[in-house]
């Protein structure tokens, strides 16, 4: 079983901070706990993903990095993400 944390790191540059990443920054860490155990929510200086919305990052994977619009629709689109699918 893989001990490690999942790691969210959400942007905190200009950009991303004009889309309201303060406060998915303040409400995405008790929000997840809520649904996940071993998460942690890291702030980062840049994604380097600017434009349309505040950018987050899965597990250090470049090719899922979301795109969040709106403060209160962060967890409806990071959760498909990283939720591990229920096995029978």
């Amino acid at each position: 079983m893989n001990n490690q944390p999942t790691v969210i790191k959400v942007c905190n540059g200009a950009g991303c901070n004009a889309w309201d990443a303060s406060d998915i920054l303040r409400d995405l860490p008790e929000n997840v706990a809520d649904f996940l155990e071993n998460v942690k929510v890291c702030e980062v200086s840049c994604l380097k993903s600017c434009g349309g919305g505040v950018s987050i990052q899965l597990n250090e994977d470049n090719e899922k990095i979301v795109k969040i619009r709106k403060p209160h629709q962060a967890m409806d689109q990071i959760l498909p993400h990283i939720a591990s699918p229920i096995r029978a």
